[in-house]
């Protein structure tokens, strides 16, 4: 049951409600608590990703082809499990890496902007400008790295898996908008 907080000079006793903050309506006191959780988990998982990304480009050639190297040898002994022979290359492996990673960014760029605005279109080039900072930075920071470097393609690459994870996030809150119930204005 709500809380009566305040008077309402037309219709009596209001039920306590909090503003989300973002312009579109308010929202019980319940679902605020919730949200400022969420403004807190995405943001701070966004930044733990950036520093696991940057963690990866850190470390050697060396160190980072013995990690695909093993990688290619676990998929190659599943499929063989299988009854598949397929060569998979190192070079697949590092490319499907990065693709990853950086979709997975996209989806908490975007998580990030949408628990802070309900209508996120034009606030869109947010999560695109750091989806690509991230990955210029990131191959910036091989440029130092004994046995990396840094490629243009890579930042190509890194920033179509952060489009394709916002576009991702977007066909889902878009389908989730569209099943929930409108709600009619009075």
């Amino acid at each position: 049951m709500a809380t009566l907080h305040r008077k309402d000079r037309y219709s009596g006793d209001v039920p306590s409600v909090r503003t989300n903050g973002t312009g579109g309506g308010s929202q019980p006191a319940a679902a605020g608590k919730y949200q400022r959780v969420l403004r807190i988990l995405f943001p701070a998982a966004t930044v733990l990703f950036v520093l696991f990304i940057f963690g990866n480009s850190l470390q050697n050639g060396t160190e980072s082809g013995s990690r695909s190297g093993f990688v290619v040898q676990l998929l190659e002994n599943m499929l063989g499990f299988f009854g598949l022979k397929v060569e998979i290359t190192e070079f697949f492996i590092r490319k499907s890496a990065h693709f990853a990673e950086y979709f997975v960014l996209g989806m908490l760029l975007f998580a990030t902007l949408r628990v802070y605005v309900r209508q996120w279109k034009d606030k869109i080039f947010i999560p695109l400008f750091f989806g690509l900072l991230v990955p210029v930075c990131d191959e910036f920071l091989q440029l130092f790295v004994p046995g990396r470097s840094g490629q243009v393609s890579d930042v190509v690459l890194d920033f179509s898996g952060v489009l394709t994870g916002i576009g991702v996030l977007i066909v889902i809150f878009t389908a989730v908008s569209k099943r929930r119930p409108q709600k009619k204005l009075p």
